[in-house]
């Protein structure tokens, strides 16, 4: 009789024990389910962000008269005191050819100091218009120097450069009232060129 009572007690703390192992478990497998989820919902907004950005960084270009520029900077570091050298490459979308006319692209660029525009020292002259031809689809190149660093009086630093198109060189008025009317009639006709701040960095 006491052994059978005491083999009942321990066949009920087997069953308690083996009871709690699988409650254990379950809780184990759940709190691991927790982490892959929370793992998951990081990877995913990670990827998010990523892409984001990566759909700013490759907005499209501004297009003017069928003729989108993309600008760069031959190089980012220049020594006092050379010139900025900025490389700009012209692309017909149309289907139609283009006569694109522009300025040189120091005449209404802005250049900028831990965000402050500067002041152009350099006297205003009377800058031809210049124009390019291009074919359907067609791509083409050009470099030119822009901004002495005399013209801003530039300190060793780092510095921003933003170029701007002057509406009044496109072929026709009609044209122009509608790009200013999408733009909100900027003054002086200038608006963004590519939207795009250009860093460079100044050394003696």
């Amino acid at each position: 009789m006491t052994f059978s009572v005491i083999d009942d007690y321990e066949s009920r703390r087997l069953r308690r024990a083996k009871r709690s192992m699988r409650i254990d478990s379950a809780k184990r497998k759940r709190n691991e389910g927790l982490k892959y989820l929370a793992f998951s919902v990081i990877a995913l907004l990670l990827a998010t962000s990523c892409s984001r950005s990566v759909a700013r960084k490759e907005e499209p270009l501004p297009v003017f008269d069928g003729v989108t520029t993309d600008f760069t900077l031959t190089r980012s570091r220049i020594k006092l005191p050379e010139r900025l050298e900025v490389r700009a490459v012209f692309r017909n979308t149309t289907s139609e050819t283009r006569v694109f006319g522009f300025l040189d692209f120091g005449v209404d660029a802005r250049l900028y100091s831990k965000g402050q525009l500067l002041g152009d020292l350099c006297p205003t002259t009377d800058d031809p218009l210049q124009s390019v031809t291009l074919k359907p689809g067609e791509n083409y190149e050009i470099v030119q120097e822009v901004f002495t660093p005399q013209c801003y009086n530039l300190a060793p630093g780092q510095y921003s450069i933003r170029f701007n198109y002057n509406l009044r060189v496109l072929r026709s008025d009609a044209l122009r009232k509608q790009y200013e009317e999408m733009y909100n009639h900027p003054q002086y006709s200038i608006v963004p060129w590519d939207g795009r701040g250009h860093l460079f960095t100044v050394v003696e």
